[in-house]
């Protein structure tokens, strides 16, 4: 138990920092990057209180040779301007049905004068290859009284795209020689600015790798579209290769990947294609359809039906294998690039949020139901330019009620939708995207890596470990070992170091096994709770504790076979509304319905009167299996008033629980273990008055889904007061409360025991303040993001005491 114990409690140490929202997990897609442009004038830009930064240095030159990328900027930089520890040169490639990131850089320096970085690489430029130099900026001002401080932006020095003159591989010879023709810096640079000119290359290249066979004059006559051809439209239809000097051998073409490939190359490892024929999905019409590849010995050619549209702004690559009848033997790469699209914003809708029953034109004391005219505006700005609209153009919205409790006339409808920014042309910078801190937004990935650490890799495996004290303490047995406590605790710790592996890696198929491993691992585990709770008196608590293990490992099953779909259809995550389904079923039917049977059998440890009617006690795990089976079909569908309700009902089944099982009984004005442990009690109401709140919340978020609107800060919020009010409390009470019962021994450092109460206070309501930011209170956005240190503080109070007791004992 100790084992998983400490292991949980590492993990979710994790956890807390990456406290995401709904709104984040909204998003979807890695956030976007901007760049600071620089100042004009003397180079210095106006500060506060008389505060001067240096402007931001612009790339004037590029140049690369070998396995060296060369850039020179317009001054010099400083080492504290820009960190070359910070440097990368990243290169996106596929391997199998994966794509991986990877960083090439090995060295970085600065000449002597400052103005030019060089950029060692650890293997040769290679041809159509694809490689993107990134950086931090560092622009620092120096204010009275305060001193030196820096702000840091991403830095972007250019997308080197390296090309060669057309040479044919013939059976694994090049016919002519593979020399550098150009290298294109297509994205913007440090500055911010789109640089398009050629850079001149000096030096051979690696070939790309080709296949030997015997002689021959087999070779490709023409491809449409034409190789290194650029801008080319997103709605491409077909790839067309024409052959010359053999016939193509139709019948020798691999099936599958093997035989004829188009892939992506962008920067941004969550969107990339990857398309081929696929043999189990030859129509249109499948789900996994990947493309149609045709092979015409007649007109000697190859034509590759697309799936859908392109990629705009990227780099696609044609790989090819093919044979001739006379027995020559053809590799094929080539490369193409997509148009840059523009970009268009527009606003669908227009809803009052503003004030209650006391605003809108109030003409009394106690307020009025007077209407409210608005209008609205808005502005967009993209770093190069501004554009603002009215809305509407002339006039107002004349008679809106408030949305919240009048979503039907407190919103209007936009039709057509009001463009508020359009541009044609590509706009060369990137939007910024900021959390509540004023950070840059998280990957997706990285937030559905935060719920797997949270619910997983703590609560799963702190649920495994416990099990086999309080077992043995429900069934009068020995404390022992198992067979399967190490097997399963092997396949928990690889599970979650392939999922943390694969996220920091870029790497969808380890995320993929790590699932499949937590899936095995709590499918025998579940077996084991059945096969351990095996006496007649125990067999209500042995169908709800194994149901709720059940519950854990079908939303392991459940992502297991999402993210092979994904990554099956070249994504990097599955989609989001299914993956809020796989943590609705394993938090609420699984998690909670663990923590809820094991109070039904141990809440006299803090409650003497301790009583659940039998009635209760036997459906309670039906109830808990509605809830989290209506809140996740409602996640999966993206049905809000289902979600909403099946998390209504599940809460709302435990605090039914609690109030029937006596905690709000008194028993000689206190609970028994106060008079041993005062902040355990204590710590066990935060989770008792989190709970509360939380069935408040989701009472308040079935209400507005019914009445048509949407409260994404407060599901989130209720989310939170449920993960981390209730559960992570409960956690954090008992581990203080067991570990003098387990271990026989004292707790090492008891006074860390008030520390975790406070931090957990402290986090809790930091946490649910994101409410306050929908109501208008935006100072409020930097305490929110505070709120995970605190509640790392407060895991790590128990974890201290957790393992201080494991080593005082050995």
């Amino acid at each position: 138990m100790n084992r998983f114990a400490l292991a949980s409690l590492l993990l979710v140490s994790l956890a807390p920092l990456g406290c995401g929202t709904e709104a984040d997990l909204a998003a979807g897609d890695e956030p976007a990057e901007a760049s600071e442009t620089s100042d004009a004038g003397d180079g210095k830009a106006d500060g506060f209180l008389g505060a001067t930064a240096a402007a931001v240095p612009r790339v004037m030159t590029r140049s690369a040779s070998g396995s060296s990328i060369v850039v020179g900027f317009d001054r010099a930089v400083t080492a504290e301007e820009l960190p070359l520890a910070s440097i990368k040169v990243e290169v996106v490639r596929l391997q199998g049905t994966s794509f991986r990131k990877s960083n090439v850089l090995q060295r970085a320096a600065l000449s002597a004068d400052r103005k030019t970085l060089t950029m060692t690489l650890t293997e040769p430029l290679r041809s159509g290859t694809a490689y993107y130099t990134r950086g931090t900026w560092k622009r620092c001002v120096t204010l009275p009284l305060i001193g030196r401080r820096c702000t840091s932006f991403r830095a972007e020095f250019g997308e080197v795209v390296v090309t060669r003159s057309a040479a044919t591989v013939v059976n694994g010879s090049v016919l002519a020689p593979v020399t550098v023709s150009s290298a294109r810096p297509r994205r913007r640079s440090l500055d911010g600015e789109s640089q398009v000119s050629a850079v001149a290359i000096d030096g051979p290249l690696a070939a790309p790798p080709v296949a030997a066979a015997g002689p021959g004059t087999f070779r490709v006559r023409s491809m449409t579209p034409i190789e290194e051809s650029e801008a080319n439209t997103r709605d491409l239809r077909s790839i067309q290769v024409v052959f010359e000097g053999g016939t193509i051998d139709c019948a020798a073409i691999p099936p599958g990947l093997d035989g004829f490939r188009l892939y992506s190359r962008s920067p941004d490892l969550g969107a990339q294609q990857l398309m081929y024929q696929d043999p189990t999905a030859p129509n249109p019409s499948d789900f996994f359809y990947k493309g149609d590849l045709r092979c015409q010995e007649q007109e000697n050619r190859l034509i590759f039906t697309t799936p859908g549209r392109l990629f705009g702004d990227v780099q696609y690559m044609v790989q090819a294998h093919v044979a001739s009848k006379q027995g020559d033997q053809l590799d094929i790469e080539k490369a193409f690039y997509t148009e840059r699209p523009g970009i268009r914003v527009s606003a669908t809708r227009v809803e009052n949020h503003y004030g209650t029953h006391d605003t809108c034109d109030s003409d009394g004391f106690f307020g009025s139901d007077n209407y409210c005219d608005v209008y609205v505006t808005s502005g967009i700005a993209t770093g190069q330019t501004t554009q603002t609209a009215r809305i509407p153009d002339t006039g107002d919205f004349s008679g809106m009620r408030y949305f919240p409790t009048d979503a039907t006339n407190g919103a209007r409808p936009l039709q057509p939708v009001k463009v508020l920014f359009q541009q044609d042309a590509p706009i060369g910078v990137a939007l910024l995207a900021w959390l509540y801190a004023g950070a840059p937004a998280v990957a997706v990935e990285w937030r559905l890596l935060h719920a797997s650490l949270q619910i997983f890799g703590f609560f799963g495996v702190l649920i495994v470990g416990v099990a086999h004290h309080l077992f043995a303490r429900f069934t009068g047995r020995v404390t022992a070992r198992s067979a399967l406590t190490h097997p399963v605790l092997a396949l928990l710790l690889a599970a979650l170091a392939l999922r943390v592996a694969g996220t920091w890696g870029g790497v969808p198929a380890a995320v993929l096994a790590g699932a499949a491993l937590q899936a095995l691992g709590f499918l025998v585990f579940s077996g084991w709770v059945w096969r351990c709770l095996d006496p007649p008196p125990l067999g209500p608590l042995r169908r709800h504790l194994a149901a709720s293990s059940g519950w854990i490992a079908a939303a392991c099953l459940c992502e297991t076979f999402l993210r092979w779909r994904a990554v099956n259809a070249g994504l990097a995550v599955p989609p989001l509304d299914s993956m809020r389904a796989v943590h609705s079923m394993a938090l609420l039917g699984g998690v909670i319905g663990w923590v809820s049977g094991v109070l039904l059998r141990a809440g006299p440890m803090f409650l003497p009167r301790w009583n659940v009617p039998a009635s209760l006690a036997r459906a309670l795990p039906w109830m808990l299996g509605l809830g989290a089976a209506l809140a996740a079909a409602g996640e999966w569908a993206g049905v809000g008033r289902a979600a909403r309700l099946g998390e209504l009902v599940v809460l709302g089944s435990v605090a039914a629980m609690l109030i029937a099982g006596g905690v709000l009984r008194q028993a000689g004005g206190m609970l028994p273990m106060v008079s041993r442990s005062a902040p355990e009690s204590r710590i066990f109401r935060l989770a008792v008055a989190s709970l509360g709140a939380a069935v408040v919340g989701a009472a308040a978020g079935v209400g507005t889904a019914w009445g048509g609107g949407e409260a994404h800060l407060l599901t989130d919020a209720v989310r939170h007061l449920v993960a981390v009010g209730f559960l992570t409390a409960v956690a954090i009470a008992m581990t203080f409360r067991l570990i003098p019962v387990l271990e026989g021994r004292e707790l090492p450092w008891p006074q860390l025991r008030a520390v975790a109460l406070w931090a957990l206070v402290a986090g809790v309501v930091l946490r649910t303040a994101e409410i306050l930011l929908g109501l208008g209170w935006a100072g409020m956005a930097p305490a929110v993001a505070l709120s995970g240190l605190f509640v790392l503080a407060a895991v790590l109070c128990a974890g201290a005491n957790l393992l201080g007791a494991v080593v005082r004992r050995n």
